[in-house]
């Protein structure tokens, strides 16, 4: 976590997907949290916790993905 540059946050859609626009190339750890909004994002232990059980993904290439994501209880 003390190597993250940001962290960026997104509600679901009312499906429980997400459309997540603008994203630039990069390498990039995708993590989904029930009711994640009760998470303190500053603690980097916090954080570790759910970026080790992550989807790590690179992003290089230009187009669409479609990725799933198990959600982890806060």
């Amino acid at each position: 976590p003390s190597g993250l540059e940001f962290t960026r946050r997104d509600q679901t859609n009312t499906d429980g997907s997400f459309d997540i626009l603008d994203v630039l190339p990069g390498a990039y750890i995708l993590v989904g949290i029930d009711h994640g909004w009760e998470v303190n994002w500053r603690d980097p232990a916090t954080l570790r916790r759910f970026l080790m059980k992550g989807l790590p993904l690179d992003l290089t290439a230009p187009g669409d993905r479609k990725e799933t994501v198990e959600a982890q209880a806060p």
